[in-house]
């Protein structure tokens, strides 16, 4: 029998051993996904474990009064999962805001995770989970966290109100938890389909993983138990070894293999009997070891790889030092944090409650409070207009407001007698929040009217927003009715991606049509603005780079940057770009050419690019330049075009 570390009163060395499978699997998939592509899945077997030990738990609670039974559940939990969290969340919080410019979305991660809500934030910030700019926050894994700590807001009182409390009542809660087993189920069955970023995030569809493991404990540990064939040593064998397998599954089985994992994972729990090779295995010293080191391991590993990623990069030369990272990490926090608040003598529950809301409060403070202090050691590459996050005061995405409010879009100027219109997809927004500081150097009005993934003019055909077309179309009138002699109109469009290539699957032919229509569409809105006695600029968008797994930033030299990591950034021929922007739309050569027309070429600009070879060092994205160099590029622009647009 293996020694209780923390007295619990039904330990079981095995589940630990189980733990440590699950979080070797995480890391190693953390490290990369090549070597054990589904090793994701350690967090599902994880959930049942959770639901499986809350549930055993509860049955050393005080049973005569429900505040007391809640209270002391909570105030466990709390000293299970808080200390080692606050610890990781504030220490993490000072080497990020080191190691990146633009910590906003991480620290608010981590704040939110103080509170168990961080899978709520980063649902609600589209962050998808397996995006790759995803992997350089530090706090991105703390969503798991975030289901388990909502689960344990609901089971509990559920438990009670179900008589959990009466020893003969298990029947009430247990089918309850099987119905909305059932449910959640159906929920994450259906958005894994439609909505994964929901599927991966949100309690309702990761729920029924919890409540199996609940249920393994009220149910099935006792009726398996007498099941000598369901329960041989042969069958758990098998079963372990068919989790092993599914690790190995890519991601794009990603339904079949969670649904298969955390049944066969409630199916080990249930039936492991302390007899037989596989307890053998599980209730080893070291998987025993690495199992109740399995919280810590997993809090620090990710935020030590993401801080890599941003700094000397994941290779086989920086592995070795990672793990001992990881490693002395989880020691440190296992021993010195983790296991002695768990070993802590019991206080009042209610006041011990108050003090962990408090301290996380304060937490939460300081970590967002960080990101103020300028820690960042790279670079600045900030313009003090953009480093004060200035923000356009209006928003007008076409698909948020109504026509009628085009007019209230134009931001005015007091001293100015001319607007400047700035319209288009994304690539016009881009350049939104430094049009608030260059308007009033220009003493100018100005409007952004834009459409996400939406060019104006759209010519009729398939967009992301069946709208677009007729969107921009009001977009059109709203400039016929409101353009006046010597205003300003700057059509800025990804010509290559939103016009050009959205429908490159339905062949050439078919693309070149489109193309001419876009580009005849356009022509004929510039005739009648022209005619208005309007200035027209016609933006040309930079290369694409279709494979970025880092922000613009963070392929940029830095002292603590190492040369793999800059190494993995994209870069993109300008003469190859030029040749297909031509090619797609022959009629660039005449809009060059066009004495009233401006046409911008912030590539041939040589923003972002050296000679013939641009990086993606200025971008946020694939395709859009970062806030600090928008601002620069439009300035400088407009500094050059000083004299033919009248400034």
């Amino acid at each position: 029998m293996h020694r209780n570390p923390f007295g619990v009163k039904e330990y079981r060395a095995d589940v630990d051993g189980l733990r440590a499978i699950a979080v070797i699997s995480v890391v190693i998939n953390h490290f990369s996904e090549r070597l054990l592509p589904g090793g994701y899945l350690g967090v599902d077997v994880f959930f049942v474990i959770s639901g499986y030990v809350i549930t055993s738990s509860l049955s050393s609670l005080d049973k005569d009064s429900p505040v007391l039974f809640l209270g002391q559940f909570y105030a466990r939990r709390i000293r299970r999962i808080l200390p080692a969290l606050i610890t990781f969340v504030s220490i993490m919080a000072v080497f990020v805001c080191i190691v990146s410019p633009f910590t906003d979305l991480y620290l608010k991660t981590g704040a939110f995770s103080l509170f168990g809500f961080s899978n709520v934030y980063l649902y609600k910030q589209a962050t998808g989970y397996w995006e790759s700019f995803s992997k350089l926050n530090p706090y991105l894994h703390t969503w798991s966290l975030g289901v388990e700590e909502q689960f344990y807001l609901i089971f509990p009182a559920l438990a009670w109100i179900c008589g959990y409390q009466r020893s003969a009542s298990k029947k009430y809660i247990t089918v309850t938890l099987t119905a909305l087993c059932v449910i959640s189920y159906a929920i994450f069955f259906h958005t894994s389909l439609i909505a994964p970023d929901f599927a991966q995030y949100m309690l309702p569809a990761r729920f029924w993983e919890l409540s199996l493991g609940c249920l393994a404990f009220l149910y099935l540990r006792e009726k398996l138990s007498k099941c000598n064939p369901i329960c041989s040593n042969k069958a758990i064998l098998v079963a372990m070894i068919f989790i092993l397998m599914l690790f190995v599954l890519p991601r794009q089985y990603d339904l079949f293999s969670k649904s298969s994992v955390v049944v066969l994972a409630t199916y080990l729990i249930s039936a492991i009997q302390p007899k037989g090779v596989a307890f053998r295995v599980l209730a080893s010293d070291f998987m025993v070891a690495i199992g109740l080191r399995s919280y810590s391991l997993y809090l620090w590993h990710w935020g030590v790889l993401a801080i890599a990623r941003l700094t000397v990069g994941i290779s086989f030369m920086s592995v070795p030092a990672l793990i001992l990272i990881m490693a002395i990490v989880t020691h440190f926090s296992y021993d010195y944090v983790e296991k002695p608040f768990r070993l802590k003598p019991k206080s009042h529950v209610y006041p011990a409650l108050l003090k962990a809301l408090s301290v996380c409060g304060l937490m939460s403070f300081y970590v967002l409070a960080i990101g103020r202090l300028g820690l960042y050691k790279g670079d600045q590459v900030f313009d003090p207009v953009t480093k004060s996050e200035v923000r356009n005061d209006k928003n007008c995405n076409i698909f948020n407001v109504s026509n009628e409010a085009f007019r209230e879009c134009i931001v005015a100027n007091n001293k100015a007698t001319r607007t400047l219109y700035l319209v288009g997809d994304s690539h016009s927004f881009q350049f939104a929040q430094a049009m608030k500081d260059l308007s009033r150097k220009y003493d100018l009005s100005y409007a952004n009217i834009w459409g996400t993934g939406c060019p104006f003019p759209a010519s009729d055909g398939e967009y992301p927003n069946a709208q677009c077309a007729s969107k921009q179309d009001d977009v059109g009138q709203f400039l016929m009715q409101n353009v006046k002699r010597n205003d300003i109109v700057v059509i800025a469009n990804t010509l290559s991606l939103s016009v050009s290539k959205r429908l490159v699957t339905e062949g050439a032919d078919k693309r070149y049509k489109r193309n001419r229509a876009f580009a005849k569409k356009l022509e004929s809105y510039m005739a009648v603005l022209r005619s208005k006695g309007a200035l027209l600029v016609l933006y040309i968008n930079p290369p694409y780079f279709s494979a970025m797994n880092y922000p613009g930033w963070a392929c940029q030299k830095a002292w603590f940057r190492s040369q793999h990591v800059l190494n993995q950034c994209p870069k993109v021929r300008l003469s190859s770009h030029l040749t297909e922007m031509r090619n797609d739309f022959p009629e660039l050569r005449t809009w060059e050419n066009d004495k009233s027309l401006i046409v911008w070429h912030p590539s041939l600009r040589q923003l972002g690019c050296k000679d013939d070879l641009c990086d993606s060092s200025i971008y946020m994205d694939s395709n859009h330049y970062s806030l600090a160099y928008a601002y620069r590029e439009l300035s400088k622009f407009l500094r050059d075009q000083k004299s033919a647009l009248s400034l």
